[in-house]
């Protein structure tokens, strides 16, 4: 049970060295003599060696910083949505190396067209990306678990999920109250533990 995420590793670095090792005996019979001057399939092949070895690097991040360094300072594992976020930043990178470094791409345009479309993008999101990042930081301190009971936003109640957007929580009347996280994060939570007795 322990090695299992080890066992999920087997497959993509088979898969990369299957990749690197083809690649390897095609570049070696190729008649011109460099890679960046090679046939399309090579550099295709090449390609698809880096992206298959990225997979590895970003499973092997996500297994031992997210799981094992962040377990050892918070005491517990890695959220799922930082995983999500730290491989889809980390993915994004990965393209980028590839598309400037194997197709000889200019990079200049993509980062001034992905520039203005984070600023047009984080303007129109504006609130959603402030709960999406207070969703983050919730997930990562984890002032709350569910099932406690606390006070937020002038109501009070049980927990009964938070997610990257927003907390539900339900009140004595049984209804669940659904707060955006920019608004826990922004304002003082009343947190009663589940092992602390309560006055009802």
């Amino acid at each position: 049970m322990a090695d299992s995420p080890l066992r999920k590793l087997r497959l993509p670095v088979v898969f990369a060295l299957g990749l690197g090792v083809a690649y390897a005996v095609t570049y070696s019979i190729s008649p011109d003599g460099t890679a960046h001057a090679g046939t399309p399939a090579l550099r295709w092949m090449l390609a698809a060696t880096l992206a298959a070895l990225g997979v590895v690097g970003v499973r092997m991040t996500r297994l031992f910083v997210l799981d094992v360094v962040f377990y050892r300072t918070q005491g517990h594992r890695a959220p799922a949505l930082v995983h999500v976020v730290l491989a889809i930043v980390m993915y994004f990178v990965l393209g980028l190396v590839i598309a400037g470094g194997v197709f000889d791409q200019s990079l200049t345009g993509a980062i001034a067209t992905s520039a203005v479309a984070s600023v047009v993008l984080g303007l129109a999101l504006q609130e959603t990306l402030g709960n999406f990042f207070a969703g983050i930081a919730l997930q990562i301190e984890q002032p709350f678990r569910l099932g406690d009971v606390v006070t937020a936003d002038d109501k009070q109640g049980r927990v009964q999920s938070f997610n990257w957007r927003a907390t539900t929580i339900q009140t004595a009347d049984d209804a669940s109250v659904v707060i955006p996280n920019a608004v826990i994060a922004r304002e003082a939570v009343e947190v009663f533990a589940r092992a602390l007795p309560n006055r009802r």
